[in-house]
């Protein structure tokens, strides 16, 4: 993740903030609509990126599939 972020970057993060910072993180399967909106706005509101709008950028078909006891889908 570092060595990915200091590439972008041309500086990585000491090893203590990465720390502090995974230490909090909570993976989940489930992505949460409403901060995947705020984190767009705020990288909006900084220039980062041009809209806001977030269409079409998770596609939850497979998870929901699967939170209906679908299989795994069948190979071509």
């Amino acid at each position: 993740m570092n060595s990915a972020f200091g590439k972008l970057t041309q500086k990585p993060l000491p090893a203590p903030i990465l720390q502090g910072a995974f230490s909090r993180l909570q993976p989940s399967l489930d992505p949460v609509s409403s901060a995947l909106n705020t984190a767009a706005h705020h990288a909006k509101d900084v220039g980062f990126i041009p809209s806001a709008d977030l269409s079409g950028f998770v596609d939850l078909s497979a998870l929901d599939e699967a939170r209906r006891g679908g299989g795994a889908p069948a190979s071509k």
